[in-house]
């Protein structure tokens, strides 16, 4: 029954959803739903527990989205990782520079007076004396 098999290709390179698959999907939800820790520390705070307890579960809660960046990372892996920044910083250029060309030197990498919006000046020369 060769004959009736049919083989499926797909091109990763034309569909890079398709690649990433549902490991960069669960990333994105843990990486963008772990900022919804910040909002319950008020609740902590003000709730009727141990001080101690309290603080304990408000640096847990404000320590989630950094310490999940590494959980991401590890669960999607360092290239889709980098491919969701690197999409993400592309579509705010896109969008900041459309709205205000005069921002869009801020979004992008390196020095801003190269870009050539910004006039490069000089540093004035410093004798290595602090001034009174």
């Amino acid at each position: 029954m060769q004959g009736n098999s049919v083989k499926v290709s797909r091109k990763t390179d034309d569909n890079a959803a398709l690649r990433l698959g549902w490991r960069f999907a669960v990333g994105v939800i843990l990486l963008f739903g772990s900022y919804l820790a910040w909002p319950i520390i008020p609740f902590v705070i003000t709730a009727d527990i141990d001080p101690s307890t309290k603080s304990v579960l408000a640096a847990v809660l404000g320590a989630t989205p950094f310490t999940s960046k590494f959980i991401v990372i590890a669960l999607m892996g360092r290239p889709a990782y980098e491919f969701l920044k690197r999409t993400v910083w592309q579509t705010l250029r896109a969008k900041f520079s459309r709205a205000n060309p005069a921002l869009a030197p801020c979004l992008t990498s390196g020095n801003p007076a190269s870009h050539g919006s910004v006039p490069h000046r000089p540093l004035p020369e410093h004798d290595g004396r602090r001034d009174a």
